[in-house]
């Protein structure tokens, strides 16, 4: 039989190897060589908060301002946050993610300053002389469009390790309905029947 070596226990009171206080003055005493937790030594992550380098760029502050009171509290930062997705995904043509509506009137404030455009392009981590693309149409494909959409809301988690605020982001099938005619088109034909049934009670009584 292979007997294991006996490990020397570190005293929980002084700190000191293969000793185990039980005096009152060392109970007392903190350990000699104390360190915290494995799980709060481990390093902080490095990745900065994508909004701390906007946040020292005056124009910024007064666009950011001037959002916020036009359309509500956290325009600006959501539209600060998907541009910091599109630099991480690398999506320069915007051909991966896509912004919600209320997302998307933001950023369109923010195009209007071409200049304060770039400015958070780089501030976001944009290589040297490149700036994000913009795709109104966003390719005129529904079911395109829901991917990428669903793909923002993913990579909004996974970065920011929470899921997206409703109120900014709606769920992939209430921003991008699967077929945003069949809605409308079943709503028309149910007023078409209602009117067609309401005429025919009205000959019926004439």
């Amino acid at each position: 039989f292979f007997r294991l070596p006996l490990l020397s226990m570190r005293c929980s009171a002084c700190g000191r190897q293969g000793h185990n206080c039980r005096s009152r003055a060392c109970r007392g005493a903190p350990p000699a060589d104390a360190r915290p937790p494995k799980r709060a030594r481990r390093e902080a992550p490095s990745a900065p908060e994508p909004l701390s380098a906007l946040e020292k760029v005056p124009q910024w502050i007064l666009f950011a301002t001037a959002t916020d009171q036009a359309l509500g509290l956290g325009h600006a930062t959501e539209t600060a946050r998907f541009l910091y997705i599109r630099v991480l995904g690398r999506d320069w043509d915007a051909q991966v993610y896509s912004p919600s509506c209320t997302v998307k009137t933001a950023l369109q404030r923010l195009l209007l300053r071409p200049q304060l455009y770039q400015t958070a392009c780089t501030k976001l981590g944009c290589p040297a002389e490149v700036v994000l693309d913009h795709d109104p149409d966003e390719g005129g494909d529904w079911a395109q469009r829901r991917g990428r959409y669903t793909a923002t809301l993913g990579a909004y988690r996974a970065i920011f390790g929470r899921p997206a605020e409703a109120e900014f982001w709606p769920p992939a099938h209430v921003e991008v309905p699967e077929d945003p005619g069949t809605t409308q088109g079943t709503r028309g034909t149910a007023q078409g029947t209602r009117g067609t049934t309401q005429g025919t009670r009205d000959t019926a009584q004439g």
